[in-house]
């Protein structure tokens, strides 16, 4: 379906529903996960691959 062509570029492509097309994400993505606790409160998970963490942590410290 053309899926493929998002992942080639440089940047950040957010996905909805991405488990229905789990066997094309690249092994360097980033999962950011959203989970209602209450109306007030949100959980958020990232997970991913250990060094794309550390690049991303390393990213976010210099403002980028």
């Amino acid at each position: 379906m053309g899926y493929e062509e998002y992942f080639a570029g440089r940047g950040v492509v957010v996905i909805e529903w991405a488990e229905k097309i789990a066997q094309i994400i690249p092994e360097t993505a980033i999962f950011i996960e959203f989970e209602y606790i209450d109306e007030n409160k949100r959980k958020i998970t990232i997970r991913g691959r250990q060094h794309r963490l550390k690049e991303l942590c390393a990213d976010t410290k210099k403002g980028g």
